[in-house]
């Protein structure tokens, strides 16, 4: 998945591009979801994985992998 952007200012979203095609994602909303996860515990990362994985199209396989990083710890 590669950001695209939108750089002219007027709007405050990203097109992320991926298997399901492009996606406009809100990127104050993205910023403090991922600010979010690295800063709470891991019951709250849990949680959060699937906000995660809503806004950046995760695949079965990309929920399981960031559920074992965070159980990791």
């Amino acid at each position: 998945m590669s950001p695209t952007g939108a750089a002219n200012g007027a709007s405050n979203t990203i097109a992320l591009t991926g298997t399901g095609g492009p996606h406009h994602v809100n990127a104050d909303y993205l910023k403090n979801v991922i600010l979010q996860f690295l800063e709470k515990d891991k019951k709250m990362q849990m949680q959060l994985i699937p906000v995660l994985s809503h806004l950046l199209k995760f695949n079965g396989e990309d929920v399981s992998k960031w559920e074992a990083a965070v159980n990791a710890r």
